[in-house]
């Protein structure tokens, strides 16, 4: 899981380097729409229904990629092409037609141009923005959430286990969370020094244990204090 999550992130920051110099919106669509599609395939995911449609006519609009219900649109960024902020709002009307062709159906957007890529919830609110490559964890839990059912206990390890793009979406939002309302519920901070005693005790967390959850911590943004002990 590590491995793909990886790829699909030096894929990102690969196409980072090259959309400047790209001269053409079909090139820098059919290259981030292959890295998609790797993706799918190699977590098997191609394998339960899941496939890239491309432009694909809604009512009025044609999104350049589908995956389910996540409709994509790639632009080439400025000042060679209309960019980011063109590609978002284009989501936008996109998301409201598919709802409209799809009774009783939502839609979520991703909008992309090589050096920004913007995230859109049902509504068409920007949820995240941000350069391609350190948004690879999110893209990767939202083309995982695509896959149906778990099938194996290892599928359930890939979709939800510590290195998956869906739990360090999960931890991020909750310690953002947490330190937006630690000033002001002082609950908070009492509760977690409870659960540290509990996962400390239930797990007899080591010197091991406790670098790992550094590193852990590291690689999703997450700076932890000093006061982690070994039980």
């Amino acid at each position: 899981m590590v491995k793909t999550a990886i790829d699909l992130r030096n894929q990102l920051a690969s196409l980072e380097k090259a959309a400047p110099q790209l001269m053409q919106e079909d090139t820098l669509r059919q290259r981030f729409v292959e890295a998609l599609d790797r993706f799918l395939q190699d977590k098997g995911i191609t394998k339960k229904g899941v496939q890239v449609v491309l432009s694909e006519r809604l009512i009025r609009g044609r999104p350049d990629a589908r995956l389910g219900a996540i409709v994509f649109e790639v632009k080439l960024p400025q000042p060679i092409g209309d960019g980011i902020s063109a590609a978002i709002a284009q989501c936008k009307g996109y998301i409201d037609e598919f709802c409209h062709q799809h009774k009783g159906k939502i839609a979520r957007a991703v909008a992309y141009d090589g050096l920004a890529m913007a995230f859109l919830n049902e509504s068409g609110e920007v949820i995240e923005e941000a350069r391609p490559s350190r948004l690879s964890a999110k893209l990767e839990s939202w083309l995982i959430g695509l896959g149906g059912s778990v099938a194996t206990p290892d599928d359930f390890v890939d979709r939800l286990g510590p290195a998956s793009g869906l739990a360090q979406e999960m931890v991020s939002q909750l310690w953002e969370t947490f330190a937006n309302y630690r000033q002001r519920i002082g609950f908070i901070d009492e509760a977690f020094a409870v659960w540290q005693s509990l996962y400390g005790a239930a797990t007899n967390l080591s010197e091991e244990g406790i670098s790992a959850l550094r590193q852990r911590s590291r690689q999703q943004g997450i700076s932890l204090g000093a006061t982690i002990r070994p039980s």
